[in-house]
């Protein structure tokens, strides 16, 4: 959610007013739960790109000589995802 708060400083009680409104916003969305992971959000696009470099890596692991079943297994997904997640979660940060 994103709200805009226009601040007339000549109206203390508007100010007050603000300054709660961010508080109660401030409390009901800036704790999180420790499991909280920030979120990622991305177009179609960026998607396609996203699988088409799963495929590679997948490719390279088994160039290299890996396992078959390793592939389907959810380290070898999450490995790629956390090695990648930063840059998600900044481009997220960047467009909201």
């Amino acid at each position: 959610m994103k709200m805009t708060i226009v601040l007339d400083t000549d109206d203390l009680d508007g100010l007050k007013d603000a300054s709660k409104i961010a508080t109660m916003l401030l409390d009901k969305h800036g704790a999180r739960d420790p499991f909280y992971s920030r979120q990622a959000s991305f177009g179609k696009i960026a998607l396609i790109k996203l699988m088409r470099s799963f495929a590679k890596d997948a490719y390279n692991f088994m160039e290299e000589g890996g396992d078959p079943g390793d592939l389907s297994t959810l380290r070898f997904t999450k490995k790629f995802v956390d090695a990648r997640w930063d840059e998600l979660s900044r481009a997220v940060l960047t467009t909201s």
